[in-house]
């Protein structure tokens, strides 16, 4: 029999190496990752993304719902395992410099934090599978087949659009692990399996709380690394409400869903907010997916939280997408802490007002690169400027690079 699949250890996120590895990092990929090579993509599991997250330049996901709920899961992930889920203004801050400066997650701390949730991280064959609720074998009637759980195959009655593949075929364990976030986070309104709970038998299921939103992330697209420690907001943005901060594979208790609780800290609001619950039917003796259950999570509309990674408007909750509207339109709103609008004031996502405390050389990476490229060109045109010219004075080749170096800043300002 196979070992049960674990989205801790297990190869199931897509990622991208980075292309300036080291001599010494490259060593270390190939003890961690023989196969792995630089610039290309690779499979990993939770454990070894943040073991080699400074070895990863991004991550690189198929499907943006599953890239948003997964990077909401690795920024909390990231406080509990650097110490950033505690602390205080300037405090915070501080350490979160002191963790840049590092360059790394410490292993030890990686390790322990897994090693302490490592059943809890198991898709299946255990009591408490991974993001799913146990609940469900029993309240639910009927098993759905695996097109119910993957968001771009047609299942049921509905119409089939771009994908043609049946929805009784199998999902592979890690196609599930990012269907099972999707799920968590963008689950559509309308009917799941008919579940009874408490007495109240229904199958009508309320909208996941990221859908119809657009979520920003601060992002280096050369260092998973740094990306995963900013995105971390600061203690500003945490709920206070009772209760305990815990992520839902670090607790016993199973969420209630006639009366869902309000997040108490920052882990409970990146990995605790969710309308639906879900339970795999794995195929005995492989490692694949043949049936599934997604009911209601919640009966009645999740308790209030700022999302830090969306645009919040200052009455009516977040700024939702709109399919006519291009973003660009929302670059103030992103910019400024807060933009007063014709109607209604909006607010830039909270996780970005502690950006401007960032370090200088992790602030200014682009700006940086813009400049030592620039710096390049300006060398390479005055060596062939002074072979052309040869007689001629230095300070009469400014007439010959000026004007090129002018011009490479305004093609490089639309990419900046």
């Amino acid at each position: 029999m196979p070992s049960p699949f674990t989205v801790a250890e297990d190869p199931w996120i897509p990622v991208r190496i980075r292309t300036d590895l080291a001599a010494d990092e490259r060593a270390e990929l190939l003890r961690v990752l023989p196969a792995a090579e630089e610039g290309h993509r690779c499979l990993v599991g939770l454990h070894t993304l943040f073991t080699t997250a400074h070895l990863i330049a991004d991550l690189d996901l198929d499907h943006p719902p599953v890239e948003s709920v997964l990077r909401r899961m690795l920024a909390a992930i990231t406080a509990r395992v650097t110490g950033l889920d505690t602390g205080t203004g300037d405090d915070w801050l501080d350490e979160r410099d002191d963790v840049l400066t590092t360059g790394h997650f410490t292993s030890k701390a990686v390790d322990a934090y897994f090693d302490e949730h490592a059943p809890r991280f198991c898709l299946h064959g255990t009591p408490r599978p991974f993001l799913q609720d146990p609940r469900l074998a029993e309240e639910c009637t009927g098993v759905a087949p695996p097109g119910r759980l993957a968001m771009n195959r047609a299942s049921g009655n509905n119409p089939v659009w771009g994908n043609h593949t049946p929805e009784t075929m199998p999902l592979t364990m890690a196609d599930a692990a990012g269907w099972l976030l999707a799920w968590h986070g963008y689950g559509p309104a309308g009917m799941g399996a008919v579940r009874t709970h408490a007495g109240r038998s229904t199958k009508s299921c309320k909208a996941g709380p990221y859908r119809c939103l657009i979520s920003y992330f601060p992002h280096d697209p050369n260092s998973l690394f740094t990306t995963l420690i900013v995105s971390v907001p600061a203690p500003a943005a945490w709920p206070t409400n009772p209760g305990d901060d815990h992520a839902p594979w670090e607790t016993d208790t199973l969420p209630d869903p006639l009366h869902p609780s309000a997040p108490a800290g920052l882990i409970s609001l990146l990995t605790g907010r969710t309308s639906h619950a879900t339970f795999l039917t794995p195929q005995e003796g492989h490692r694949q997916i043949t049936g599934c259950r997604v009911a209601w999570g919640t009966a009645t509309d999740l308790p209030t939280a700022i999302d830090p990674y969306v645009v919040n408007r200052e009455k009516g909750g977040p700024l939702r997408a709109d399919r006519t509207r291009a973003v660009f339109r929302d670059l103030d709103a992103l910019l400024l802490k807060h933009r007063p609008g014709s109607k209604i004031a909006v607010r830039r996502p909270t996780v970005f007002d502690s950006i401007a405390d960032l370090p200088p050389h992790t602030l200014a990476t682009l700006r940086a690169h813009t400049e030592a490229t620039a710096s390049d060109l300006y060398k390479a045109l005055a060596t062939a400027w002074h072979a052309l010219n040869p007689r001629r004075k230095d300070d009469e080749r400014a007439a010959f690079t000026t004007p090129a170096i002018t011009r490479f800043y305004a093609l490089a300002e639309p990419e900046f």
